[in-house]
């Protein structure tokens, strides 16, 4: 089994922890977050990101979903990443509710493959609406 760290900026990790217990997931102690909130600096919130990475050392591998790709959290997991050659550590950034769903209820998988499932699933539910027909929205400058 492998550990799960949401990684982000303000509160979206937490918001993104309560809307997976409303899909039924329950959080334990493999579950972290770590929030880069106002006032934290790099090295708070470093610190904070190692503490949760010790606390996941007994995992197969610990997968940290970053809110943005080359945001400070992200690069900070990148960082721990690259620090930590003793612990098996992805770092997925642009991460959306799909792709931490997807990771958390298949924690028990191998790793490499949940992380590519994950991804991909994330990157398929990103979807523009469109009315039926395939019509162009209304914009703004449109009568309604």
């Amino acid at each position: 089994m492998f550990g799960i760290i949401f990684v982000g900026h303000g509160q979206i990790a937490k918001g993104a922890v309560s809307a997976l217990e409303l899909f039924g997931c329950v959080m334990d102690n493999g579950c972290k977050i770590v929030e880069f909130l106002p006032g934290d600096s790099l090295d708070t919130f470093s610190s904070k990101l190692e503490c949760a990475l010790d606390s996941l050392s007994n995992y197969a591998g610990v997968v940290v979903f970053a809110d943005l790709f080359s945001g400070s959290p992200f690069n900070m997991a990148v960082r721990q990443k690259l620090i930590r050659t003793h612990q098996r550590i992805e770092v997925i950034g642009g991460a959306n509710l799909t792709a931490v769903l997807e990771a958390f209820v298949s924690r028990d998988e191998d790793m490499d493959e949940v992380v590519l499932r994950s991804i991909d699933l994330g990157k398929r539910q990103l979807k523009r609406y469109l009315p039926k027909g395939g019509q162009e929205p209304p914009t703004i400058d449109d009568d309604i």
